[in-house]
């Protein structure tokens, strides 16, 4: 699903939002890029040098579950996130932006317990001196992505809330074209 306009993240007049926004997307590109390069790097010197980095699967899983987070929030700032568009189109005009305020403010509710969760995880971490495997890092660092990514989701339903709430045009409809 996704806005009429499909400029839902445009709504915001903020200078925070625009650079939350590019923030997200920067980080999801540079770090899908820093994984492929790892992996190609770590192919190379296996195959032709007949040895790998011990750290390269572990630094390229880490990325990754960071990428997936900050991925989400992405998802979730552009309403394209998971969803059943085939009753949701059936819906009349009132329906359709009372279940996207609902729907927003479950996901708000969801990922703002999530963010708790993950914050009280990465006092846990800390506490217990929780270090990596093979890069010998803390494991807080490794679990912030999660809080970040989870706090952005719940800040993206949050102004999805209020625009589909407060702007009468921001009623959801199918990403299909036709529908």
């Amino acid at each position: 699903m996704e806005a009429v306009k499909d400029k839902q993240e445009l709504k915001i007049p903020t200078k925070i939002y625009k650079y939350v926004a590019r923030f997200e997307e920067t980080f999801v590109g540079a770090g899908l890029l820093a994984v492929t390069l790892i992996v190609f790097i770590n192919v190379l010197t296996r195959y032709f040098l007949s040895f790998s980095y011990s750290w390269s699967e572990e630094v390229t899983r880490y990325i990754m579950v960071a990428v997936a987070f900050i991925g989400a929030a992405i998802c979730s700032r552009k309403g394209i996130h998971l969803g059943i568009d085939f009753f949701f189109n059936r819906l009349g005009r009132k329906a359709r932006r009372f279940l996207a305020v609902f729907i927003s403010i479950m996901g708000a509710i969801f990922t703002f317990a999530l963010t708790f969760l993950s914050i009280k995880y990465i006092q846990h971490a800390f506490e217990t001196g929780q270090r990596s495997a093979a890069m010998n890092i803390s494991m807080t660092f490794v679990y912030a992505s999660i809080t970040i990514g989870c706090g952005l989701m719940c800040f993206h339903f949050i102004v999805a809330v209020f625009s589909h709430w407060f702007e009468k045009d921001a009623i959801l409809v199918s990403s299909e074209k036709g529908g």
